[in-house]
């Protein structure tokens, strides 16, 4: 870990949040690192306070990035104990708090899996599927807690996609 990150970490500590944007300037490599020790320390991740301005030369296909970044980072943190409950109480709604606490997770895992050819949506696409699928098949019984079955569940996901890639729909007038 650099020392940036660490000091990020300890200026979120001692503040009890991080904007994102803080997260979003580290590198990939420590991003993990760093959101496994702000969630250790039950640090919140927020939206930046002031309204971005959107320039001309912000590229149109990061715009539904950041939309989405923006509304994982609004999404409050489940401890273990909440999770937990979650899994007790069963239905519809506890899952959906479940699936949209753990949805950084995705954002995290599918960073290390860009390849040429893969938009960052669509692997975070593909990501939360296996999300959902952790969420209904999880069996807390089996001694694993839910993160770390969710993390098995998308790596799963998008290595599934990486290595059976969908064929590209072409236009019939095209051919």
């Amino acid at each position: 870990m650099t020392p940036d990150s660490s000091g990020l970490i300890d200026d979120a500590k001692r503040r009890g949040f991080v904007h994102y944007r803080q997260l979003a300037a580290l590198r990939s490599d420590d991003l993990d690192e760093v959101l496994h020790q702000l969630d250790r320390f039950a640090v919140e991740i927020v939206a930046d306070p002031s309204p971005t301005s959107h320039s001309d030369s912000d590229e149109p296909a990061d715009e539904p990035l950041q939309v989405y970044l923006r509304e994982v980072a609004k999404v409050p943190r489940l401890t273990p104990e909440d999770e937990l409950q979650l899994m007790a109480a069963g239905g519809g709604q506890p899952q959906r708090q479940l699936v949209e606490a753990n949805l950084f997770r995705v954002v995290a895992i599918a960073r290390h899996y860009r390849r040429p050819g893969f938009h960052l949506l669509d692997l975070i696409q593909q990501g939360n599927e296996g999300l959902l699928q952790a969420a209904g098949t999880f069996q807390p019984a089996h001694g694993y807690n839910f993160p770390i079955y969710a993390a098995f569940c998308i790596h799963r996901s998008l290595h599934g996609l990486i290595t059976n890639p969908p064929e590209k729909v072409v236009p019939v007038h095209l051919r």
